[in-house]
């Protein structure tokens, strides 16, 4: 089945994509691949298939291609160097965005002004301050200061792979030899902390009206706060192949707003009226979790889908997907080095194209039996195409799930198709538990 049938919007974003994720790896092999393609894409429209279509479009391809080169090299060679394109100690200016505070020493990470006023040169940084140090009582987040120092690469261990972790997140030097520091001003708390200090103050709302463990457990479904979760929870959800369902993604944005639209209408509440609170929600939801990658692709494939119903247009959720790919790639070039986004990527694309399969190939059934037997027949129904949904995506993410984690679980199909209603019911009570929970026994039910 060609998934990029009549969707050459798709296509062409897929393209630019392509050309702009293989040419930041730097590789002269990508370039030849990728020469040879075009060409050949090329002398099959123009000399054996010789239709206006498909000659445009080859044409908007290549372009797409020789367009996601040149936004490599702007973005991966000008953005992420940081270190080869300064010598020697240079002075900056910046707003500290982060601070992860050790038991010795402090990280920073600034964002930078054009260092040095060169073009091109904001930057993230790194830099490392003893704890006994005179200015690390006064450095708070959102503070601007300056200073001098000397832009180096990340370095790595033997375990782990620093370099691209941080280019994940965006840092692309370590700035060593901090000297001449000055604070120009406190600056206020950055958004992200205070949505930050917001959800660690529902969890412990959660935790003292369930148990700590419960609580936990239902903050890290909710809004992605994992790091109360004790060891034992962690290494059950391991053993059991699920450990995907306790890391906020997709799955989570789509469960609360389809219980949301539920909910608007059972108490009547207009479609136009229902989409706009959704996407209002969506959009709060995204940066309340800390706009995590793979949130934001559901995100923007929520907002996209519900803005074509709105505007009663066709909806296509593979061209929805290359747009909110493309649009996260635009905006944080730096997410292509994240595992997390092509993980979530694979794995709905995984998951539509074995839908529309099944829709093309069974087409849409009309039921109106309602005795027991048929509703069997339906519960077994929906079984196998759950297990078959996780296959598919599983498949699909097989060589990045190898990859990265040196292994797969064979039994994840199974218990993601058996705890995925567990999980969901677990979602709705643990809303009305912070909403209602000071008056039902919702705690109760849940721990």
């Amino acid at each position: 089945m060609n998934i990029f049938n009549k969707r050459p919007l798709s296509l062409v974003l897929c393209i630019l994509l392509g050309g702009f994720v293989l040419f930041s790896t730097y590789s002269i092999y990508f370039l030849i691949a990728s020469v040879l393609c075009a060409a050949g894409f090329i002398v099959y429209a123009f000399l054996i298939d010789k239709t206006l279509y498909l000659r445009v479009l080859s044409l908007i391809c290549v372009s797409a291609l020789c367009l996601g080169v040149l936004l490599s090299y702007l973005y991966f060679d000008l953005w992420f160097k940081a270190y080869d394109r300064f010598d020697g100690e240079v002075y900056i200016k910046g707003e500290i965005i982060d601070i992860h505070r050790g038991d010795f020493s402090n990280r920073y990470t600034v964002k930078t002004a054009n260092i040095e006023d060169k073009l091109c040169s904001h930057y993230k940084l790194h830099f490392y301050l003893q704890k006994d140090e005179p200015h690390v009582k006064n450095l708070t987040e959102g503070a601007e200061i300056s200073f001098r120092a000397t832009l180096l690469p990340i370095s790595s261990g033997d375990d782990f792979d620093a370099g691209s972790y941080y280019a994940a997140r965006g840092v692309s030097a370590v700035a060593d030899g901090i000297g001449d520091i000055e604070i120009r001003s406190i600056g206020d708390e950055p958004l992200a902390r205070k949505f930050e200090r917001m959800r660690e103050f529902l969890t412990r709302h959660a935790v003292m009206l369930t148990d700590e463990d419960t609580g936990s457990f239902i903050s890290a479904l909710l809004f992605g706060e994992r790091d109360s979760l004790s060891g034992q929870v962690i290494l059950d959800f391991t053993r059991v192949g699920i450990m995907h369902i306790l890391a906020l993604s997709g799955m989570h944005l789509a469960i609360l707003s389809l219980g949301i639209e539920r909910l608007l209408s059972l108490i009547r509440i207009g479609k136009r009226y229902r989409t706009a609170l959704i996407m209002l929600f969506v959009g709060i939801y995204v940066a309340f979790t800390g706009f995590s990658v793979s949130v934001v692709r559901a995100g923007v494939m929520l907002l996209i889908t519900k803005l074509l119903s709105l505007l009663r247009l066709t909806r296509d959720s593979v061209t929805s997907l290359a747009i909110a790919v493309f649009a996260i790639t635009v905006a944080t070039p730096y997410a292509i080095f994240d595992t997390a986004l092509w993980l979530s990527v694979f794995a709905t694309l995984g998951v539509v194209v074995f839908y529309e399969y099944s829709a093309r190939r069974h087409g849409s059934r009309e039921y109106e039996n309602t005795s027991f037997k048929f509703y069997v027949k339906r519960g077994l129904l929906w079984v196998i195409s759950s297990l078959l949904a996780s296959l598919f995506a599983i498949g699909a993410t097989f060589l990045i799930t190898v990859k990265s984690f040196s292994g797969i679980s064979l039994i994840a199909p199974i218990s993601t198709t058996i705890f995925s209603i567990i999980i969901e019911i677990i979602m709705y009570l643990g809303t009305v538990l912070f909403l209602l929970g000071w008056i039902f026994p919702i705690g109760f039910i849940l721990t």
